[in-house]
């Protein structure tokens, strides 16, 4: 489990509403208090700050939405960096799962208990597009991830997936990364755990912040349909 929610002063302020754009304000606003930032870390460009520990918000984010709408994404069993001792953790990747079920992805056959690796980026502007030069070091991620696969045997089995607040990728690094990655930006987040007092309940539950009750339990048309 990510240690963010027990080491960010004040994280609790996370969930007072239920959207994505009220999540990330806030977390940037954290990342700007003298708490966080000797517990994190600050920009070494801008001391205003800790984009550590607004990176690590989103990863906590990250975290809980494949848990909770992993079924929908095709992965289970999702460990954060928290969780394992790896140098991985220094190579972007932020997160591993495996495959719900067997599952083509362009010229892989991902299979049931396959590996996904995950890479999370938090972002203050929802219009950015992730070049390959950027400062993401999505390339990085892309490579370890890969090598990572090769060594495990898993090459032709495995997934790669950007959890991001951006928009997207830009075509050069789609085109750099063979079109591999699966991209879950910002747009679709924001209209999946929008109003979704379950999703934010669990988020709740695990900042020790009092549930809200609700009588809509969800607004993912995909968990209605599949739920249906």
């Amino acid at each position: 489990m990510h240690s963010f929610s027990k080491q960010c002063v004040g994280a609790h302020q996370l969930v007072k509403k239920s959207s994505l754009n009220a999540f990330a304000k806030t977390a940037f606003e954290l990342s700007k208090l003298e708490e966080n930032k000797e517990i994190f870390g600050t920009a070494k460009d801008d001391p205003s700050w800790s984009p550590q520990c607004f990176g690590s918000a989103v990863e906590f984010l990250a975290e809980n939405f494949f848990e909770h709408y992993g079924h929908v994404f095709n992965l289970v069993f999702v460990r954060s960096i928290d969780d394992w001792n790896t140098a991985d953790k220094d190579r972007g990747i932020d997160h591993i799962a495996q495959s719900l079920k067997s599952k083509r992805y362009g010229s892989r056959q991902s299979k049931e208990g396959s590996p996904v690796y995950i890479q999370t980026k938090g972002v203050l502007d929802p219009r950015h597009v992730h070049m390959t030069n950027d400062g993401s070091r999505i390339m990085n991620f892309y490579g370890h991830a890969q090598g990572r696969a090769g060594s495990e045997g898993t090459y032709y089995q495995s997934r790669y997936v950007l959890f991001t607040l951006a928009k997207g990728l830009h075509y050069i690094l789609e085109q750099n990364t063979y079109n591999m990655i699966e991209v879950i930006n910002g747009t679709r987040i924001k209209k999946m755990i929008d109003k979704d007092e379950v999703f934010f309940n669990k988020l709740r539950s695990k900042l020790d912040v009092e549930e809200v009750t609700t009588s809509n339990p969800t607004q993912d048309p995909e968990f209605i349909t599949i739920n249906s």
